[in-house]
């Protein structure tokens, strides 16, 4: 049996390992077409150097908790869409929902990674997530929806309604509970997640039973906050010269209401990325229409930081499930 993925493996021969086979394409935030050099000369712990705020500890965290699922009984790779879907709209082909079992029975939390709606980074912000929450003793799911230009709003939040229909489907097959579910999201992830929350796109509209708690970790909101990577959101979502009935369609804050489920945000005010105000927003508005909801502010740690290992936020994951816990 060959050993645990390590921080000082190439990412070729990760990618390479027989136990991702199927998967490969989900795996690294870039395009496709990654070039060969890349995957043959750079190692894993090269990630803090580019990007220092991914925690590369976190990412093969998530790796190994994947090898140990693909090396048992378990199936870990599904097609929320079916083959007629994917024939009728080949787009729906570049979608994947990776499952993390539990030990026992009980409520599930589906995590969807950021990227900018221009890629997934699930190796960064949803693998782990989804290995931590195991230990947490829940069972967590995987969502790679649709992205980039081609691939415009509502094909995400299209995505992310599949996966759970197809999730609660075949509830008694993955050992789950239907009521109480939460989903997770982090950053254009945390816009997408949030959005189930909302009238225009929330679960009332797919027919979905209600969450029992949305946990937000640096999201987008399309707020009025905006920086640069909140504008590539906003174009690979609606073109670069959307109207303002288009952008206020997606604005988050704008379209809660009252029936919003409880949220738990995390944010780290210094993320000049997507600014913190833009989670005090939502937070003062769903706490002045009744909806439960915590901000934990955290005074540094940038963005893109995950679980927060390491930093102020470390931890923050537990907390939030407490408090979806409290809420049932």
């Amino acid at each position: 049996m060959k050993p645990l993925v390590a921080q000082s493996d190439r990412i070729g021969s990760i990618l390479n390992r027989p136990e991702f086979a199927g998967m490969r394409q989900f795996m690294l935030p870039v395009p496709a077409g990654l070039p060969t050099f890349i995957t043959k000369q750079f190692r894993l712990s090269i990630v803090p150097r580019l990007m220092p705020t991914w925690n590369v500890g976190d990412m093969v965290d998530g790796l190994n908790r994947i090898l140990e699922i693909r090396r048992g009984e378990t199936k870990f790779h599904y097609d929320i869409w079916s083959d007629t879907d994917k024939t009728a709209d080949p787009r729906k082909k570049e979608t994947a929902l990776f499952h993390f079992p539990a030990r026992q029975k009980g409520p599930f939390v589906l995590v969807c990674a950021g990227g900018a709606y221009a890629s997934v980074a699930s190796i960064v912000e949803a693998f782990p997530v989804a290995a931590e929450l195991n230990r947490l003793g829940y069972t967590a799911f995987v969502l790679h929806y649709r992205c980039g230009k081609n691939n415009a709003w509502p094909a995400p939040i299209e995505d992310l309604q599949q996966a759970l229909h197809f999730i609660l489907k075949h509830a008694d097959k993955f050992g789950v509970e239907k009521d109480h579910y939460a989903a997770a999201g982090f950053s254009a992830g945390g816009h997408l997640v949030a959005s189930l929350g909302t009238q225009n796109y929330g679960y009332q509209h797919w027919n979905l039973l209600k969450p029992g708690a949305l946990f937000l970790a640096y999201p987008v909101t399309m707020y009025t906050h905006m920086t640069k990577i909140h504008q590539v959101c906003r174009d690979n979502l609606l073109g670069i010269s959307p109207t303002k009935s288009d952008i206020d369609d997606i604005n988050v804050v704008l379209n809660a209401d009252n029936s919003y489920p409880p949220v738990f945000l995390m944010h780290c005010q210094d993320d000049d990325q997507i600014y913190f105000e833009n989670s005090e927003a939502l937070a003062q508005k769903l706490k002045s229409i009744g909806v439960p909801c915590i901000l934990k502010p955290v005074p540094k740690g940038g963005h893109g930081i995950g679980l927060g290992s390491g930093t102020a936020a470390q931890g923050w994951l537990a907390e939030a499930v407490q408090f979806w816990r409290s809420n049932f």
